[in-house]
């Protein structure tokens, strides 16, 4: 299957929270994982945070599973975020890749997703990807 077809089937996913400052998501896979999505202000910061990872409940998210549906679960974050970017608009997003064998998968997802949505994309020197509003 190529990468573009498994990138346009997202999981179904629902909102567990949605205000000004906060946004809350939760899937399921196909093998029963469930995912958390959350995106949010910071102040200090000025700029929108996201993170996702399997969880347990709603305990904190764990890393790398190794299921075999990580494309799916990309596609439903990139679901996520593109929805959140043209409804919010905000000036900056950060996230990070908390295993380093996932930030050359980040590097090519958000070099193919940024523009389209109209942001420029950026890696830190602190290993944080970082979208910023063109």
């Amino acid at each position: 299957m190529l990468l573009n077809e498994v990138l346009n089937k997202p999981y179904k996913w629902k909102f567990h929270k949605k205000s000004k400052r906060e946004w809350g998501i939760l899937f399921k896979t196909d093998v029963g994982e469930q995912y958390h999505i959350v995106l949010f202000y910071s102040a200090d910061d000025e700029a929108w945070m996201l993170s996702f990872g399997n969880v347990s409940g709603y305990d904190e998210p764990e890393g790398v599973l190794n299921t075999g549906d990580e494309f799916r679960v990309f596609a439903t974050v990139i679901a996520v975020v593109t929805e959140f970017l043209k409804e919010i608009e905000p000036e900056r997003l950060y996230f990070t890749a908390k295993e380093k064998s996932r930030n050359k998968l980040y590097r090519r997802l958000i070099d193919k997703f940024a523009n389209k949505m109209g942001y420029y994309a950026t890696k830190q020197p602190t290993g944080e990807f970082e979208l910023v509003r063109k």
